[in-house]
């Protein structure tokens, strides 16, 4: 679900860039759109609700479970295309642009029709997710949406909103800059200061709070001594137990936070949640954290550069403006690969420094896993996968990972050179 709203939040934004501030489509076709196209997402919600429910009285819940997975598939790509409709179709940036006094008025604006509706499922949805997970159910409606919000649209939203308005405030002061080189060094600032307070964001927008002093938080500094990899604070994640997971956060020991979610805390066993611990860990030794943040700025940053600049260039055919989308992409979808052999990779470190050798730690990945080991997400393989990689060996799992990783470094320098080619058509006229 990340990857569709950050795909979702930063084309709204590159292009409203590239629209014209005239609007050359009839006003009530913009009405028409940010009506029709979120009333399909919330029917396609209460769709999913009731069929589930429904497999629910007349069959088992692993069964229904199943079908849900397909349901929700079909859900967001119904909310993918709404948002694509409102966007391009109907025109929404375009009008927002012409109707906005300001940029910083009407950024927020061009993704309530988007965001809206993504909300307003969630809400239909916690019946099911109540039905489906006894925690969930004591969250309450509003709590659960909430949670979401904070969980998969605040911190995108936030950044993804930061870098764009610091780009306006520049782009209005441009007159005041001696060259484009002190320009171009103003342009970047905002993403040298997430570097390294991303983790602090993070701790505030999750809902965090240290983890209380006892056995298992000395375990896990000692852990942390003796392999000489330090963070500021162990976090526990309030999710309200229905999240079982855990995250690292921060380039520099200074800045940088460990998560444990409340869920895993509470359901995994001491040994079980150390060997968690450790995976985080091998995220930290690996230099994980520091690759991904220059992978996403290659990929997302660059990819929106160029998506703006070809959709605003009278010159650029449509060809060019679909190979830019089509660009970001699979700049996306490569960010995912690289995300999932880290993940690889951190598994590989915490197996071999884990007590009891692997097998511990495979039964750690199991008790994560729960019901359904083979599912997988945008940033993680599934947990089947990872006890496969695992059980094939040290040795065979570095030589293919030192492969995997070689090619995906060479797509990455293939797109950025995509990214380049394309901008030069745009700019060239």
């Amino acid at each position: 679900m990340q990857v569709c709203i950050i795909a979702v939040i930063a084309a709204s934004l590159a292009l409203q860039d590239a629209r014209a501030i005239v609007v050359t489509a009839p006003v009530w076709t913009c009405w028409l759109g940010i009506v029709v196209a979120p009333s399909a997402v919330l029917l396609s919600s209460l769709f999913v609700l009731r069929q589930t429910l429904a497999d629910l009285r007349v069959g088992t819940k692993q069964q229904a479970e199943k079908r849900l997975s397909t349901r929700f598939l079909l859900h967001r790509i119904v909310w993918l295309v709404a948002s694509l409709l409102v966007l391009t179709c109907f025109r929404w940036p375009e009008f927002v642009s012409a109707v906005s006094p300001t940029r910083l008025v009407s950024r927020p604006l061009v993704l309530l029709p988007v965001l809206l509706p993504l909300l307003g499922s969630w809400a239909i949805l916690f019946s099911l997710e109540s039905e489906l997970d006894p925690a969930t159910r004591q969250l309450g409606r509003w709590r659960f949406v909430l949670r979401r919000a904070r969980q998969f649209v605040l911190l995108p939203l936030f950044a993804i909103l930061l870098v764009v308005g610091w780009q306006d405030v520049v782009a209005s002061l441009s007159p005041l800059f001696p060259n484009e080189l002190s320009l171009a060094f103003v342009r970047i600032l905002p993403l040298f200061a997430m570097m390294f307070f991303f983790p602090a964001m993070l701790r505030r927008m999750w809902q965090t709070r240290s983890l209380d002093a006892g056995a298992l938080r000395e375990r896990l500094e000692l852990h942390g001594e003796r392999l000489g990899l330090r963070s500021r604070d162990i976090l526990v994640w309030e999710t309200g137990r229905t999240v079982r997971n855990a995250a690292v956060a921060g380039i520099v020991d200074r800045w940088r936070y460990i998560f444990l979610s409340d869920g895993l805390l509470n359901d995994l066993s001491t040994k079980h949640v150390e060997c968690v611990f450790l995976h985080e860990m091998g995220h930290i030794k690996n230099r994980h954290p520091l690759r991904l943040l220059v992978a996403a700025l290659a990929v997302f940053a660059l990819g929106m550069a160029t998506i703006s600049v070809t959709w605003a260039s009278p010159h650029a055919l449509a060809v060019v403006k679909i190979a830019a989308v089509a660009g970001m992409c699979a700049g996306i979808l490569l960010f995912g690969r690289l995300a999932q052999l880290f993940e690889l990779q951190a598994d590989l470190w915490a197996a071999s420094h884990s007590e009891g050798s692997h097998v511990e730690y495979l039964r750690a990945i199991a008790s994560i896993a729960g019901d359904d080991p083979d599912a997988r997400t945008w940033l993680h393989p599934s947990f089947q996968r990872r006890c496969e990689f695992i059980l094939a060996g040290a040795e065979t799992g570095k030589r293919w990972l030192r492969k995997q990783l070689w090619q995906s470094l060479f797509f990455v320098g293939v797109l950025l050179i995509w990214y380049g080619f394309l901008a030069g058509i745009a700019c060239s006229g």
